[in-house]
């Protein structure tokens, strides 16, 4: 009975090795990075860990961040047909105060994360990352997230902060502005 155990114990662990080899559980090689960030994934976009290196930087989104991540990667549109993995891939960094975009960013789609990687050229200091309207500006470890999202006659805008020394988010705030359409015929 011992022997069965083992032989069907092993028989599981190298299914689960391979299931995850196939799938595409992928992890971040952090080898020669500047600077490696990581957090809870529990924030309101699924942000799990910021790797900077002198010429990329790669960003890392759980897909299954839960109800906590509202206006996380499920809401993307990645996940249904609508846009392409890398079609529409909108993404840009702040440096030195100044927005670029990025034209050759790649986003791989493994089992549990969407993984972005954001190459540039002669950037010293990134402030902020945004990829599909979701800002991440690093602090030094420390986060603050925002997405702003317009609809009718209003704008609703969404802020996370993040605390690398207590490993804490903050509650999400909420502000919205309203845009009340006038009737113009006095």
């Amino acid at each position: 009975m011992n022997t069965i155990l083992r032989k069907l114990t092993t028989a599981l662990v190298v299914i689960a090795l391979s299931v995850c080899a196939f799938a595409g559980c992928a992890s971040v090689d952090e080898t020669g990075a500047d600077n490696v960030y990581k957090c809870s994934k529990q924030n309101i976009i699924g942000l799990k860990e910021v790797v900077l290196y002198e010429d990329k930087a790669v960003v890392v989104f759980d897909k299954f961040a839960g109800t906590g991540a509202q206006q996380g990667v499920d809401y993307f549109g990645l996940d249904d047909n609508s846009i392409g993995l890398s079609d529409d891939l909108r993404v840009s960094v702040r440096t030195d105060g100044e927005w670029c975009p990025i034209k050759d960013a790649e986003l791989k789609d493994t089992f549990t994360d969407y993984i972005v990687t954001i190459p540039f050229e002669d950037v010293d200091d990134i402030e902020t990352i945004s990829v599909l309207r979701r800002y991440i500006t690093i602090n030094d470890g420390d986060f603050e997230l925002s997405y702003l999202e317009w609809g009718g006659e209003c704008s609703v805008d969404y802020t996370q902060k993040y605390d690398a020394a207590s490993s804490e988010w903050s509650e999400m705030k909420i502000k919205t502005t309203l845009y009340p359409m006038t009737d113009s015929a006095d």
